[in-house]
């Protein structure tokens, strides 16, 4: 029988002045940084659904709408959602980023699959290689060193006319998507995709048309709609599609370059976000659209956060974009980690170690998606640190899961618009334990709420 998943008290006690009674202050920030300290405290777990606005406002004696504006806070801080009549939802905290932008802070949610830091290859060597660079400290734009685009270019899936680097992961997409959109056009997004791309194009407010995957990649048929209402940019995921771990086929990529083709102004952007860790062949549209395509590699997964460092490259005007829209803030990065970036990916002894990690990953994420073959839940995709499990109800799921102890994240959070013909969770697998008993204990969890149509 499914957890039970109405609403669960904030405290132990169960009423709702023992929830009053740990919100000390009476203005909507106040509240909102009480209820914060809690959710962080783990007094208040995921997937708790809090007591109505009218109800604590009555605890606390103020007005309603200073208790919708602290819930309005911290569902913009991406810590609650709203879920009409059935209440107020407790999110995962989850690890977010807050960027600096000309129209405001864009809080960026970066929970699109963790890797797992005991898998990261040693730094020393690296930095130390790194600090030895010839030109350290010379006082102009370093965009990329020499050492690392020697490094780069034998690895990249086609020849780029321009390089920059960027501070990682996040800071490439947010850079890449921004350089490629065409004033005043909407822009074609894969769907389900990466939520903090769709955090960056609603603070942008650039209007998305979504691109929907099927087994082989986005709908060349959706792209050429999307097309034909006027979309001026698309971007996608060649590899490693967060949140399904598939991968575009050769013939896809065939059918969607035929598409576009027919569109010689629409630019591509491709986020390959775990970069070393897919298997298989690299592919790229940029191979069949010469000076179209701006490709970002991220190494983040593979060599770790702090290594901060990842690479675009493309046509020469998309690389002057995304060195413009970063500004006098940072125009490029240290020359340090650039070279520890080189070194690692010419190191035979870390190569080694990426291997094995992506085999490691693999290996966690193919053990659950056969647990819950054995249940009747199918799951697609062969690469990624995530799993994405079709549901019934996905906040009953989220709630459910959490009262058994499962952290899992909503589906919805990476699509455009609501999906209509079913609901998904995002599992993470990148730290997942092999155990058998907590495979079985996990899957046993997760198929309670599956869909198995």
């Amino acid at each position: 029988m499914a957890p039970n998943t109405t609403a669960v008290p904030a405290r132990r006690d169960g009423s709702i002045d023992g929830f009053a009674k740990r919100i000390a202050s009476r203005t909507a920030s106040g509240i909102a940084n009480d209820v914060r300290a809690q959710i962080h405290a783990g007094e208040i777990r995921p997937g708790t659904r809090l007591p109505a606005i009218r109800d604590v406002a009555r605890a606390l004696d103020v007005s309603p709408t200073t208790v919708q504006e602290a819930w309005n806070q911290l569902t913009r801080a991406g810590m609650l959602r709203a879920s009409g009549r059935r209440g107020t939802l407790v999110l995962p905290v989850g690890s977010r980023v807050e960027i600096q932008t000309p129209s405001g802070v864009l809080s960026v949610d970066r929970a699109d699959g963790a890797p797992d830091p005991s898998l990261f290859p040693p730094l020393d060597e690296a930095i130390l290689a790194g600090m030895r660079s010839p030109d350290l400290h010379a006082h102009d734009f370093a965009f990329v060193t020499t050492e690392l685009l020697g490094a780069v270019k034998r690895t990249w899936p086609f020849r780029a006319e321009s390089w920059t680097t960027a501070d990682g992961d996040w800071h490439g997409n947010f850079l890449g998507v921004q350089a490629v959109l065409t004033p005043g056009a909407p822009v074609a997004v894969e769907q389900p995709t990466m939520m903090r791309t769709l955090t960056l194009l609603r603070h942008l407010q650039v209007p998305a048309i979504g691109v929907e995957w099927d087994d082989e990649g986005p709908s060349p048929d959706m792209l050429r709609a999307a097309l034909r209402r006027g979309a001026g940019a698309f971007v996608y995921q060649p590899r490693g599609h967060v949140p399904t771990g598939r991968r575009v086929s050769d013939r896809r990529l065939d059918e969607l370059a035929s598409v576009l083709e027919r569109h010689p102004r629409v630019q591509v952007f491709e986020d390959d976000t775990l970069g070393p860790l897919c298997g298989g062949r690299d592919l790229s549209l940029g191979a069949l659209l010469a000076g179209r395509v701006l490709r970002h590699r991220s190494y983040c997964a593979a060599f770790g956060l702090d290594l901060r460092t990842s690479v675009l490259a493309g046509p020469e005007q998309l690389v002057r974009a995304v060195n413009r829209i970063r500004g006098m803030s940072g125009v490029w990065n240290s020359r340090i980690l650039q070279g520890a970036l080189a070194y690692l990916l010419k190191d035979a002894r870390t190569r080694r170690l990426v291997d094995r990690a992506a085999r490691t990953y693999r290996r966690r994420r193919s053990t659950l998606v056969a647990a819950l073959a054995d249940r009747g839940v199918h799951i697609g995709g062969e690469d990624g640190l995530i799993v994405w499990l079709p549901v019934a109800d996905e906040e009953r799921a989220f709630s459910g899961l959490a009262h058994a102890g499962v952290e899992a994240g909503l589906g919805s959070t990476s699509w455009l618009t609501p999906r209509r013909t079913g609901h998904y969770l995002r599992v993470e697998t990148g730290r997942l334990s092999t155990q058998a008993l907590e495979i079985e204990y996990l899957a046993d969890s997760l198929a309670r709420f599956a869909r198995t149509d």
